[in-house]
């Protein structure tokens, strides 16, 4: 990956102090950052999902402020490119979560770093952000209840993609549905989706 082949030891056999790791991912730190550059037609920039204005270049490859940027997923299925990110702004805390998983009290000094911050997970979609593993619950709520609190008794519900299940997993916080189908073309979608 890009972080160990031009990144500068921080510690370990290859960095300057020569002194040990306290474990093998505080070797290489590295920010990077990707852009289209050179003389290209304007169509052609507009169809590469890692174009400046695509939000997979402005959200992560482009970005210089993050301390973690990981590839999770990059593939195509017949219908799209699907790509997955974690991603860590430097400026990024932990969360109440965090603080709990890492036992932080309140005067450890770690919260004021992203050092047991947990990264952001986002999805994109032809290079169109699709989902923020941080905020997917409030839209994916905001989307459906309205609509399920509209009517009177919804037994029966049909969702038209959701490839993620968000939308699903929301419908079925409803006692009153008795069954729901989810519609999704595109089936590796869906199985990337179970697995991260």
């Amino acid at each position: 990956d890009i972080e160990t082949k031009f990144g500068i030891p921080r510690c370990g056999s290859g960095s300057a102090a020569g002194e040990a790791c306290a474990k093998p991912s505080d070797e290489v730190k590295a920010l990077w950052a990707h852009e289209l550059r050179g003389f290209r037609h304007p169509t052609k920039r507009k169809n590469n999902y890692l174009d400046d204005t695509s939000d997979l270049a402005f959200w992560v490859t482009s970005s210089m402020d993050m301390a973690v940027k990981e590839q999770i997923v990059s593939t195509e299925s017949q219908y799209q490119r699907i790509d997955i990110w974690d991603i860590l702004d430097v400026d990024y805390t932990p969360s109440y979560k965090d603080g709990l998983k890492h036992n932080l009290t309140i005067d450890d000094p770690r919260w004021m770093t992203n050092e047991v911050a947990s990264p952001e997970r986002l999805l994109f979609l032809d290079g169109t952000l699709q989902s923020m593993s941080d905020s997917e619950q409030e839209y994916h709520e905001a989307l459906v209840h309205p609509a399920m609190f509209a009517h009177p008794n919804p037994k029966r519900v049909a969702i038209v993609g959701g490839g993620e299940g968000a939308t699903l997993r929301e419908v079925l916080k409803h006692d009153t549905v008795e069954s729901a189908t989810m519609i999704e073309l595109d089936e590796k979608m869906v199985e990337i989706a179970k697995q991260y």
